[in-house]
């Protein structure tokens, strides 16, 4: 896919699957460690992170050690 011209060439997309009722306040929280964590080691400017949580039911996730429910 081709990056747009406007668009910095190192823009980031975060996507983040979590099981549902998480705050709001810890997703911010969470999003603000990624944001700070791509800056510092990869140079990229907050501007051009973009971020989006999905929440998932856990009923809806399979993966690990799996558990009868």
């Amino acid at each position: 896919r081709k990056t747009s011209d406007e668009r910095d060439p190192h823009f980031v997309f975060i996507q983040t699957y979590i099981y549902p009722g998480r705050s709001a306040a810890l997703k911010t929280e969470l999003m603000e460690h990624f944001f700070m964590l791509i800056n510092r080691y990869l140079n990229v400017e907050p501007e051009n992170i973009h971020a989006v949580i999905q929440e998932i039911p856990q009923e809806n996730y399979f993966g690990g050690i799996m558990k009868q429910h």
